[in-house]
């Protein structure tokens, strides 16, 4: 398993990992790491989704990549995000 973090600059860090699945479809999936983060910020800042708003609008994005979680956890001045895709 895999996992990128990025935007602390404005408290927001968003980690997405891949886990299991073929070499082909982790590398595909791992080469949209960069929209996705782009998506979730986008999703939680300006739409203010909730965990469950983010996972139901990533299926949406990507339904062929199989079980999707996102959990976000909370502290003052910062927020961390993080998604995971199981192939």
């Amino acid at each position: 398993m895999e996992a990128v973090g990025t935007g602390a600059e404005d408290g927001m860090v968003v980690d997405v990992a891949v886990h299991s699945g073929t070499p082909e479809r982790r590398a595909d999936l791992e080469a949209k790491f960069g929209d996705v983060r782009s998506f979730v910020r986008m999703a939680r800042g300006t739409m203010m989704l909730d965990g469950p708003g983010i996972e139901d609008a990533l299926r949406g994005i990507y339904p062929d990549a199989g079980r999707i979680m996102v959990e976000i956890g909370r502290r003052p001045g910062s927020e961390r995000i993080a998604v995971l895709f199981v192939l």
